[in-house]
């Protein structure tokens, strides 16, 4: 699970990437208490433009 500095979409989606199976949106709802839907809606965003149909396609795919 990936924790810590989550405050958009970029951010799951690199998470996710890096091999993350979760993400948790916390800090970021301090300043914006809609900031959850609103990355959700980012990271929706993105996987559409890149055909991502669900974000386990995306868990670890990159490799150092």
């Amino acid at each position: 699970m990936a924790v810590g500095g989550v405050a958009s979409g970029a951010d799951v989606i690199e998470f996710l990437m890096a091999g993350a199976n979760a993400v948790q949106v916390g800090t970021a709802t301090f300043a914006d208490p809609a900031a959850v839907a609103r990355v959700l809606q980012e990271v929706e965003h993105w996987c559409s433009r890149h055909g991502v149909v669900d974000v386990a396609e995306l868990v670890g795919v990159v490799h150092v």
